[in-house]
This record gives C-alpha cells, sequence and structure tokens, in this order.
C-alpha cells in the first residue's frame, strides 16, 4: 500500500511474551511520532574526490505521542506504572494496523524516558509520553503486519 493518512497507523503494546507476543492497540494514542536518528561517522577518502562521505555507526529511536488519560483503560495505568517504577514495556510503532499484512513499523522494548501528565483547567488530561529502546535480548527489529 502507497500512501497512508496518520490515523490509520498503530501504536501497539505487548502483553504477552517476545516469542507469543499479545498486539493490544493503544487506542487513546493520538499524535504519535516515530523518531529515528543516525549517528554518523566520517568516511571521507580521496576516492571521494571533492565530496565528503558519512557512514551510519549507530542508529537511535524515540517515539514521541499523547495519550488521553482514562484510568479505566487498563493499558493506561499499565504504562504509568511502568514507568514511576523505571519499567520496560515493548511497544510496535506501525504505519498500519497490525492485521495488515502491508503494514511495517518497529518492535522495541522500551523505556519511558517521558511521562508528563498536565492538568490544564479548561481541557482533559492527557500524557505526554517519550519511550526509547532499552536494553534487551532482542534489539528494536522491523516488522510487518499479519
Amino acid at each position: 500500500m502507497g500512501l497512508r493518512i496518520g490515523r490509520a497507523g498503530g501504536l501497539y503494546l505487548n502483553t504477552g511474551t517476545y516469542a507469543a507476543p499479545v498486539w493490544i492497540e493503544v487506542l487513546l494514542a493520538r499524535d504519535v511520532t516515530s523518531n529515528i536518528e543516525s549517528e554518523t561517522a566520517d568516511a571521507d577518502s580521496r576516492a571521494a574526490g571533492i565530496w565528503g562521505a558519512d557512514v551510519v555507526v549507530k542508529l537511535t529511536l524515540s517515539v514521541d505521542f499523547q495519550m488521553v488519560w482514562d484510568t479505566a483503560v487498563a493499558y493506561v495505568l499499565s504504562m504509568y506504572n511502568a514507568a514511576i517504577a523505571g519499567g520496560s514495556q515493548e511497544f510496535a510503532i506501525m504505519d498500519g494496523k497490525m492485521t495488515d499484512p502491508t503494514a511495517v513499523g518497529i518492535r522495541a522494548l522500551c523505556c519511558y524516558s517521558k511521562f508528563s501528565r498536565p492538568e490544564p483547567l479548561r481541557d482533559i488530561m492527557v500524557a505526554d509520553v517519550t519511550i526509547k529502546p532499552t536494553y534487551s535480548a532482542n534489539p528494536p527489529a522491523q516488522i510487518t503486519g499479519s
């Protein structure tokens, strides 16, 4: 599939194991942004002529999103509890639904580097969340829907 609109994407929380994942869509998430950045090293040589050359030596991922604060939804409390305990949870950040075989994304065990909950006077509560991959036997990996 080609062009996709933002709301077609999916943020998923794994409530199973790595080997047997049970993906729960985080339906209360909005404005999900996945940031992939690279660290490069200088690979200039005379062979490149006047052009400089860099090579990627490390990739980093961070995912920012807002989540409607509704504590009647189990994953909201699960994520909040993991954040305040310094824990980690596995996520999949997809460009479509997990059930769509043409959807692609990244699967990673993540820690919470930000979990803010503003309390505006004239709006609903939301959580502003940033997750990043953490130490794991299973590094981040590209996946497709099923």
